[in-house]
């Protein structure tokens, strides 16, 4: 059975002529194509060079090029309708073969896919919504894609970052897969011989963009410097705000400041083995990826109280930020850093566990279980 996906995920030419994607997502697909005869992956193809997370697809994968289209110029904006036009005609034409489909919501792409999937007449199909379901602190364009799935437009089951309870039944809640049952027995190694009776390790772990709060962060972190209980601070990532982060993270003079930019799964894994706290602190998320699998390595998290996050963080394994202001991430961090070294360890184990729940196994039995059926998948 073939599964066509489509997606805003960004991909690039490679130099040996193929092609690589944002790495996580890319992640997730290659599990699914263990269900999978064949994956069509209809996704923009970028020009420039891959950044360092981006992977490669397993075999039974294809990526089909869509037009990227948006940008600060005229021209750029102009080049949306003709974008459009292109990738209207190519999504039509993949609605119209047999098989499974999958869209992955929200993207400005979805304004034309999820209309064109309501008069296809495709008949196999799952949505998956990875922004906030709840939030309100969302872009109005993202707003109208929520409505337009929680009230059932496309007639087929959308899977959702925390279920509300007056959600209909097609909805789903799925939690975001991101480690594997083998990732975990590895990370429970590290984990055993972590210390955390001594100075402490903070990651982030995320874009350097305003909507993700390294500012606030290290705003936050900073009037800690004197005391000295932190040791670094790892920042993983990139994006608009890096020559900004560069400025403050030079005013730091006890808490060394890493700046590693995009990293590959496995350098950023030693990382979370050598980090006692993972802060995210978002205006809007789903359920983020990089929260549970730092949770896998004892990393502590500490996000925004948003969205899903509550259902799954509380002060047994973690830390809810009621607002991501700087001076709640430095009272936050401050807490923990004077806590105990069993305390911390405690909590990490509570983490470990909790990251059990978002393995890509867990997500395929359910896919199979309450999706797609286990007589429609040819192994």
């Amino acid at each position: 059975m073939r599964l066509t996906i489509i997606s805003h995920t960004p991909h690039y030419q490679t130099s040996d002529g193929g092609v690589s994607g944002w790495g996580p997502t890319v992640r997730e697909i290659n599990h699914l194509a263990g269900l999978f005869s064949e994956i069509i992956h209809l996704a923009p193809l970028l020009e420039g060079e891959a950044p360092k997370s981006s992977l490669a697809y397993v075999a039974n994968v294809r990526h089909v090029p869509l037009r990227a289209s948006g940008g600060k110029s005229f021209l750029d904006k102009a080049g949306v309708l003709k974008a459009a036009i292109y990738n209207s005609f190519i999504i039509w034409r993949c609605y119209r073969e047999e098989g499974w489909f999958h869209l992955r919501a929200p993207a400005n792409i979805m304004f034309y896919a999820l209309p064109l999937l309501k008069f296809s007449g495709v008949k196999h199909c799952w949505i998956k919504f990875a922004g906030s379901w709840r939030d309100l602190n969302i872009p109005l364009t993202y707003r109208w894609q929520r409505h337009w799935l929680r009230n059932n437009f496309n007639s087929f089951v959308v899977t959702v970052n925390g279920r509300l309870p007056d959600d209909p039944p097609h909805v789903l809640g799925f939690e975001n897969p991101c480690l594997s049952i083998s990732e975990i027995e590895d990370a429970k190694l590290d984990f055993s011989n972590k210390d955390y009776t001594g100075k402490i390790q903070i990651c982030f772990v995320g874009q350097l963009e305003p909507g993700k709060g390294v500012m606030n962060l290290l705003e936050g972190i900073l009037p800690l410097d004197a005391e000295s209980k932190v040791h670094s601070l790892h920042v993983i990532g990139d994006g608009s705000l890096r020559g900004e982060v560069e400025a403050i993270s030079n005013l730091f003079k006890n808490i060394q400041v890493h700046l590693h930019g995009y990293l590959q799964r496995h350098e950023i894994n030693l990382i979370y083995a050598n980090s006692h706290i993972n802060i995210l602190p978002s205006e809007s998320e789903g359920f983020p990826k990089v929260i549970a699998e730092g949770a896998a390595y004892g990393a502590i998290p500490v996000v925004t109280n948003i969205s899903s996050l509550s259902e799954y963080i509380n002060n047994s394994n973690g830390r809810l930020l009621t607002s991501n202001n700087p001076e709640q991430i430095r009272k936050t961090v401050k807490e923990l850093i004077l806590m105990n070294g069993n305390e911390l360890k405690l909590m990490a184990s509570n983490a470990l566990e909790l990251s059990k729940q978002f393995t890509y196994e867990r997500y395929s039995a359910r896919i199979i279980r309450e999706i797609v059926g286990l007589e429609n998948i040819h192994l």
